[in-house]
């Protein structure tokens, strides 16, 4: 943000900053899908702490990167606008395709727990079978008449 053409540049920062608040939003969102879904706290403050770390690592890069380390009091205030911003117009038409990833992510998370338990109920269903099925277990049955 240096040079001859400041309100320019400054606009270009305040719209970098604002997508990025979007960005934000959208993230927080889908975080929530899967708060909603899984209902545990340690799940909650970690989806918390991995949203923070986002938006501490997209304020770093907007610093660095756009204005060129020089931190303006507007960039935070845009990033917030843009977070609004989703949650007032765009989020609410994503919000439902947010969902449904989310609850693709639930079920790809939950899927292997539910096959491996599928698996045991087999196993567990043929060993029986086949303990009922051995010759012992025959005269063991035939005694009981």
């Amino acid at each position: 943000m240096t040079g001859g053409q400041p309100l320019p540049l400054q606009l270009w920062a305040i719209a970098c900053a604002a997508v990025c608040g979007a960005a934000c939003g959208a993230l927080y969102d889908f975080f929530r899908v899967l708060r909603w879904s899984f209902d545990r706290r340690w799940l909650e403050l970690l989806l918390d702490a991995v949203f923070s770390l986002a938006v501490i690592v997209a304020l770093f890069v907007l610093v660095t990167g756009v204005t060129q380390l020089r931190l303006r009091g507007f960039l935070p205030l845009a990033m917030l606008a843009g977070g609004l911003l989703w949650s007032c117009t765009l989020g609410t038409l994503f919000r439902p395709l947010l969902k449904g990833c989310g609850q693709l992510l639930v079920q790809l998370i939950v899927l292997p727990r539910r096959l491996s338990g599928l698996a045991a109920h087999h196993v567990q269903f043929y060993r029986k079978k086949e303990e009922s099925d051995s010759p012992n277990c025959r005269k063991s049955q035939k005694n009981k008449k």
